[in-house]
């Protein structure tokens, strides 16, 4: 293998078909005058491309398909011209440098040419990037030598982004590494867009797997998740009401108003009591209309409710999960503003949930782009930071 070009942050290296680099490898190039190395590995491959070479092409596609063509050359010159049409070139993305025994991030060094260039086993890498002293061993699948790949379960600290392209496999390592979250005894809670996290809880075969008692499933909108107004609150009530159903800000005021002189009075701020207490008001019937409206627009959702038996997650979590385990919140099928709301509820209870709990839980969020605004981020974010 040879260096042949650097384009941005991709090297181009030039190899024999019989040294059987496939995408995904990873890379050493040592530069060994410099005591220094790149870390790559390799996503994609090209054919080499040398004068002559189309021609050479042309000729054998259509000229051998009418005369029969006899080339007569030595055999050095046969093997010669063969081994070139045997050479290709793979792109290696740059991921970290290697300098004084570290490795650090690519600092925009390259080598010469005149560099060694080994393909790395898993093993071999994990030793460079220091990843075989782990606290807490976390597989997330097989790498292309078929050894098993661990993580540390404490590197997912803090706030981890799974990219990739349609059909990378996004998904199955959310999954596998909730999977063996809940193995290693931690907590989690899963928004999960189009339940597919719930079929973590059988066999492909039906039967129950070994997470079946330790992944709870809740639906919003059904008995399994609904709250009180009293626990949504006031604050996350004003959200709902002003930036998802999109109430005027004068009945927003006037609901709050409302809010506040129930509770000033000693009565709960349900439901019925609030909309009975603005049918009372002497205001205009347009305020009174919109503020209705969106509280039997609520209600219809299903996630907020006038009873006592609701749903306490930090139970859920520490209770019946005590032992390790996830809360999968089912958001499939729901239309986008009850989808909405049941997040905006949710974020809210996460919130609570970490304040009164110094055990600390994983939350996955499946396609968060599609639902949550860039505040809810912040505020998520912001108070996990806190804590």
């Amino acid at each position: 293998m040879k260096l042949y070009n650097k384009v941005g942050d991709e090297l181009y290296i030039l190899y024999h078909y019989k040294e059987g680099l496939e995408t995904g490898d990873s890379l050493l190039i040592w530069d060994g005058e410099a005591r220094r190395g790149l870390l790559s590995y390799v996503i994609g491959h090209e054919f080499i491309t040398v004068s002559g070479m189309l021609d050479e092409l042309i000729k054998r596609e259509i000229v051998e398909k009418e005369y029969n063509i006899m080339e007569y050359s030595s055999e050095e010159l046969s093997k010669l011209l063969s081994g070139v049409s045997s050479l290709k070139i793979a792109k290696a993305k740059i991921i970290m440098e290697v300098k004084d025994g570290e490795v650090t991030f690519w600092s925009g060094w390259i080598p010469t040419r005149e560099v060694s260039i080994k393909r790395l086993s898993h093993n071999g890498l994990t030793r460079i990037l220091m990843l075989d002293k782990r606290n807490v061993d976390i597989l997330i699948g097989e790498s292309l030598d078929e050894s098993e790949v661990y993580i540390d379960g404490a590197d997912l600290q803090g706030i981890n982004i799974i990219t990739g392209e349609k059909g990378s496999g996004k998904s199955h390592l959310a999954k596998t590494l909730l999977t063996n979250i809940i193995k290693a005894g931690g907590k989690a809670i899963v928004i999960d867009l189009n339940n597919e996290y719930s079929g973590l809880r059988v066999y492909e075969n039906g039967n129950k797997s070994d997470l079946f008692d330790k992944i709870i499933v809740l639906r919003p909108g059904t008995d399994e998740f609904c709250f009180k107004t009293s626990e949504v609150g006031l604050k996350v009530m004003q959200v709902i009401l002003g930036s998802i159903l999109n109430l005027p800000d004068r009945s927003t005021q006037v609901f709050t108003t409302v809010w506040k002189w129930l509770e000033s009075r000693g009565m709960e701020p349900t439901l019925k009591n609030i909309i009975d207490t603005v049918n009372r008001l002497n205001i205009h019937e347009s305020i009174k209309d919109a503020i209705i409206s969106r509280l039997s627009l609520l209600e219809s959702m299903g996630l907020i409710r006038d009873i006592e038996e609701t749903t306490d997650l930090y139970n859920l979590i520490f209770d019946r999960l005590r032992e390790g385990g996830a809360l999968i919140i089912n958001l499939r099928g729901l239309d986008y503003q009850t989808m909405l709301v049941a997040i905006q509820i949710l974020i809210s209870k996460i919130a609570e949930i970490l304040e009164r709990s110094s055990e600390g839980i994983f939350i996955f969020i499946e396609e968060a782009q599609l639902y949550m605004r860039r505040t809810e981020w912040l505020n998520l974010i912001t108070r996990v930071r806190h804590l």
